[in-house]
């Protein structure tokens, strides 16, 4: 074949490529304002492959240190995965792997972005019941617990009520979300284990 022929069967399959509609490939890593972080991850979601019979729907997971106690240079971790209820399957859900997590330090003004799958496949199943008002009173303290775990660059005063808060919400989330946190349990096993 001369050299012509081979440019245009190149420029015929990149364009043939560039007409399918296939889901796009995990994006590198990102950085981002923190204020940008639910737009990228809704359109991360919206190029997600999830399959056809289970009904997906994105969860995103509590931020959690990637040491304990932590420091000013601590990385806090949120995953993105997915919950889904499934014909036939009854007082439960299909959980999936994290497809993407965000990494935010301690007064970095900078938050990095991580997709790290293109296709949602069932990992586990978790039971589920309606909440007592005393969980739901505790999970509902996500933001302040969020802003106040950010902020800690040692381990909190044990007397302090917000780090009182922050463990039992921490508590009631792993409680609730046992086959996730199953799955992330070796990256943050020391905090996991002061949550107790």
């Amino acid at each position: 074949m001369s050299r012509s022929t081979l440019i245009a069967l190149f420029v015929a399959a990149v364009l043939l490529l560039a007409a399918c509609d296939l889901p796009a490939p995990a994006s590198p890593t990102m950085r981002m304002t923190p204020d940008q972080i639910q737009e990228h991850l809704d359109a991360a979601w919206r190029a997600l492959d999830r399959g056809g019979r289970v009904l997906w729907t994105a969860v995103n997971s509590p931020y959690f240190p990637a040491e304990w106690p932590p420091t000013k240079t601590t990385v806090w971790t949120m995953y993105a995965y997915a919950q889904g209820m499934e014909p036939g399957l009854a007082d439960a859900v299909r959980i999936s792997a994290a497809w993407a997590r965000v990494e935010r330090k301690p007064g970095d003004e900078y938050v990095k972005a991580i997709d790290t799958l293109t296709r949602l496949d069932v990992v586990g199943t978790q039971g589920n019941a309606p909440l007592s008002a005393g969980a739901a009173a505790t999970l509902a303290q996500r933001d302040a617990v969020t802003e106040y775990a950010l902020k800690l660059i040692a381990a909190p005063v044990e007397s302090d009520p917000a780090a009182a808060s922050m463990r039992a919400y921490y508590r009631e989330w792993l409680r609730a979300n046992g086959v996730f946190a199953a799955q992330i349990a070796k990256s943050h096993e020391a905090f996991f284990a002061w949550t107790r």
